[in-house]
């Protein structure tokens, strides 16, 4: 299958990313950077119109949100088991992929883009702080699953989107958030995957690359 990733570097099109590669499925990269407004373009909003990342194109076929892009590349690769067979664990896994989708992402959006729940400029302080008490509330029901779940040695869809978005905490807006001892260690055990690191590196230079450019 002809498969063509739209990805911004460090956003959450590396989870989708991150399960190709897991999936050992080959695939083109093509960079639609969000910092630099390329999302903006005509030629993507011909795309995808909501103008988001990510988009996967399968044999010419538009596959757009994380929550839909995981489970297919998962479906595309058995072998891989980055989703479980058993109905049950496999109901689990879909459904941190929601939650992580509805409630997780929208908060880290209004963190780092506050100005799109607000006309209010004297709001954006409100609005990012709000979203960081809920991220707060959502790392501290995250970690009392994960503390009572062994990790074991699978790896599967959800744990590809969580570490991603664990590892925005990294952003220097963000403060106060609780300690998270078990997230910490699925990020950092995710992160260090042997065909995961080479893209986290070359992702992490990318955005210093975009953040360079935005600060000159």
């Amino acid at each position: 299958m002809d498969l063509r990733l739209y990805h911004s570097p460090f956003a959450c099109s590396l989870a989708c990313r991150f399960a190709l590669a897991e999936a050992n499925l080959p695939h083109e990269l093509v960079m639609v950077r969000t910092s630099r407004q390329e999302n903006r373009s005509e030629e993507f909003k011909r795309i995808n119109p909501t103008q988001k990342i990510p988009v996967l194109e399968a044999n010419g076929t538009i596959i757009t949100e994380t929550s839909a892009i995981l489970p297919f590349i998962a479906e595309l690769s058995p072998s891989s088991q980055l989703l479980p067979t058993d109905p049950i664990k496999k109901a689990q896994v879909l459904s941190l992929v929601g939650y992580l989708s509805s409630t997780v992402h929208p908060a880290w959006t209004a963190i780092m883009h506050p100005e799109r729940f607000t006309a209010e400029p004297n709001s954006i302080k409100d609005v990012r702080n709000s979203a960081i008490t809920r991220i707060g509330a959502s790392l501290q029901l995250l970690e009392t699953t994960f503390s009572s779940t062994p990790l074991g040695e699978t790896f599967d869809i959800s744990q590809a989107y969580l570490a991603v978005l664990l590892a925005w905490r990294a952003h220097p807006l963000v403060k106060g958030l609780p300690l998270t001892p078990a997230l910490d260690m699925l990020q950092e055990r995710v992160l260090a995957r042997p065909r995961l690191q080479p893209l986290v590196q070359a992702d992490l230079a990318a955005y210093a690359e975009d953040m360079t450019d935005k600060t000159e």
